[in-house]
């Protein structure tokens, strides 16, 4: 779903209430010269940490680092300028928006302006979303030209919207992160990204329209995940794990135990899929991957032990899909246990579809209306027709 264009008007609650305050003077981990991001402080000495209607009051100031004190504060922060807003902890420091309206805001800057964004040490809870407003529950960063997110924990926020939107203008990335148990009733329950790089990254237990991750549509979406990024357990009402479209690409990461309608792991209208495991997912058609429309290329990919109530256990495909030197196998669904090809013209290239214990179940490839084919293994490559109903 387009993020689009978003606040004309905006509520602020800058309500801060320090529940629980723990201020020491003494220095922090502190910011450690990420080359990730644009921005980090320059000053050397570690301030004050401060607490409550502070933490605002300092952002309001243009400070360029602000420490928050250990405990539990109830804000709704909305940041303007360059900053570092840095906890003790994820463990020591949490920002509660108490259901009023989102935790973190970057507010839209001038045409001129950029805002770059770091968010270190904190966990980020009861964000929620305003009325109609087109915004993140947690973290809402759509206008940020950099953004840094380390060493946090986004957790039970719910609302309209996914509970991290990252931002659409520029680069964000995630390290040492855990979204999870995030509601969404329109968009991704965990987040909404455009060009993202993920490091040892868990999106897990959220639900939503997507339960994991949605690239956001009309975005050269572009994410790159380490292979101990993973999305897991994640419901979505229409896709699981991940959903994306043309133009976008997701290279790495497991997508694993996720459930949707169509598309339990993954559902693409089109884009690129590379060096991923999809595995053990689940979904009505497409348990691993649904390719609805749009041309879609799949490389270097583990598709394996997904399952599908009716077509598509590893695939599901209504266009044009290029599979190149990836594994099929073990897949389950009525037909078309390995892919199922509904429209347009499937081939792929030294595909893995499985033998003996690994076989799809019931076939490895079917065609709407076509033919069914048990019979291919490691190394093979074919080229399928959905209008001539064969494969050669």
């Amino acid at each position: 779903m387009k993020r689009q264009s978003l606040v004309l008007a905006r509520v602020i609650w800058p309500l801060a209430v320090a529940v629980v305050m723990g201020c020491s003077g003494d220095t922090p981990k502190g910011p450690h010269g990420s080359t990730t991001t644009s921005f980090e402080p320059t000053g050397t000495t570690a301030p004050l940490c401060v607490s409550g209607d502070d933490i605002q009051v300092e952002l309001d100031a243009g400070t360029e680092w602000v420490r928050i004190c250990s405990g539990t504060h109830e804000v709704n922060l909305v940041l303007s300028s360059n900053v570092t807003l840095e906890g003790e902890s994820a463990l020591e420091t949490r920002l509660d928006g108490a259901g009023i309206a989102t935790v973190v805001e970057v507010a839209r800057p001038d045409l001129s302006d950029s805002i770059d964004v770091v968010l270190r040490g904190l966990t980020i809870t009861g964000g929620t979303s305003i009325g109609g407003e087109v915004k993140a529950t947690a973290i809402e960063a759509s206008y940020a030209s950099s953004l840094l997110v380390e060493d946090v924990v986004v957790e039970g926020n719910s609302g309209l919207w996914a509970s991290v939107g990252s931002s659409m203008m520029g680069m964000a990335t995630f390290i040492d992160v855990t979204v999870r148990n995030n509601t969404s009733s329109a968009e991704a329950g965990g987040m909404s990204v455009g060009r993202a790089d993920l490091t040892r990254v868990v999106v897990e237990g959220n639900q939503g329209t997507v339960g994991g991750i949605q690239l956001v549509s009309g975005t050269a979406g572009d994410v790159t995940a380490d292979t101990d990024t993973v999305i897991r357990d994640n419901t979505g009402a229409r896709s699981g794990g991940i959903e994306m479209s043309t133009g976008q690409s997701w290279v790495g990461g497991q997508i694993r135990n996720n459930n949707g309608s169509t598309g339990g792991g993954i559902a693409a209208m089109g884009g690129t899929l590379r060096d991923v495991v999809v595995e053990d997912n689940s979904a009505y058609v497409g348990g691993g991957l649904a390719v609805l429309f749009g041309e879609t290329t799949v490389t270097g990919a583990s598709i394996s032990g997904n399952t599908a109530m009716q077509e598509g256990g590893g695939v599901y495909t209504t266009s044009n899909l290029d599979i190149q030197d990836s594994t099929l196998a073990g897949n389950d669904a009525s037909s078309g246990g390995g892919i199922w090809l509904r429209d347009g013209v499937l081939s792929c290239t030294n595909c893995d579809l499985g033998t003996g214990p690994t076989d799809n179940t019931v076939d490895d490839v079917a065609i709407q209306g076509g033919q069914s084919y048990t019979s291919w293994g490691p190394g093979s490559t074919f080229t399928c027709d959905a209008n001539a109903g064969t494969c050669e």
